[in-house]
């Protein structure tokens, strides 16, 4: 009975997340719509999971993050506050479990040197929220609400929220969507810079992001990989130890077959085959 019981909830995590894999895109999905996406444990552990199976597989060149339902993701599960909520200053429990989450949305993500675009509709709230502004693209819906609304709860957004906001959108505007909690619709997410397109509808999300990561698709897949680490890591450096980093990075790229047969392509007038070596 017990193993029984083990395999039904397995099962059940496992349909949480959904991945899927099409045409070298690798499609993760939030399948929690009953209870509007919002993150359980299990479904931390299947997000990471998914990363990283999109870092093991060559053939993926982006990765599109989307949820199922009205809303992409109203954060974490009620539940979860409960392993949250001490009354004692000293909660390591909660602490491994926000470092964990910072892995997930943030590190595991960023570390992926491939495009990562997260879809928005309906509600991005709270660490919906964070998964959208950890990932190098966003793409929203006519009609969707985002926003960190953790500080209305009590909280701060500890998942990369103070962290990188800042990065997409400015110190100032970064506090007053932190510190206000307040939800932002498409219009002025798109003004201050939170997200590259908006679509008139859900359904327009995956045509959207399929057509937004085919541009990668004819570049060098090492090329794109390592401009992101180069982006990522410089941002906040001191500007000569940034400007040695692209050296670094570069100057790697040059003796690959990957750069020579972008160059003999150019000097051939053909599109490059790329093969990420």
């Amino acid at each position: 009975m017990a193993n029984g019981r083990g395999k039904k909830q397995a099962r059940a995590t496992e349909s949480a997340v959904k991945v899927d894999v099409a045409n070298g895109i690798q499609f993760v999905t939030l399948n929690r719509p009953e209870r509007l996406n919002t993150f359980t444990l299990e479904m931390f552990e299947s997000f990471g999971a998914a990363i990283d199976q999109a870092h093991r597989n060559e053939k993926v060149r982006g990765v599109v993050i989307m949820g199922a339902g009205r809303v992409f993701c109203a954060g974490l599960d009620i539940n979860l506050f409960t392993l949250l909520h001490d009354k004692t200053i000293h909660n390591p429990t909660g602490r491994d479990f926000l470092r964990m989450a910072q892995e997930v949305f943030i590190e595991k993500i960023e570390a992926l040197e491939k495009p990562v675009i997260c879809c928005w509709h309906g509600v991005a709230a709270g660490g919906g929220f964070e998964i959208g502004i950890g990932c190098d693209f966003r793409i929203m819906t006519r009609d969707a609400r985002a926003g960190c609304t953790e500080v209305r709860l009590g909280v701060i957004p500890e998942a990369g929220g103070c962290h990188r906001l800042s990065r997409i959108v400015g110190l100032g505007r970064a506090k007053e969507l932190v510190m206000t909690g307040k939800m932002i619709g498409a219009e002025e997410a798109e003004r201050i810079g939170l997200v590259n397109r908006v679509v008139p509808t859900q359904a327009d999300l995956k045509p959207a992001a399929i057509e937004f990561l085919d541009q990668f698709k004819a570049c060098g897949p090492l090329a794109v990989g390592l401009a992101k680490k180069a982006i990522d890591r410089s941002f906040g450096m001191d500007p000569r130890a940034g400007l040695e980093l692209e050296v670094l990075t570069g100057n790697v790229l040059y003796a690959t077959a990957d750069a020579y047969e972008g160059y003999r392509a150019f000097i051939e007038k053909r599109k490059p085959r790329y093969r990420g070596r």
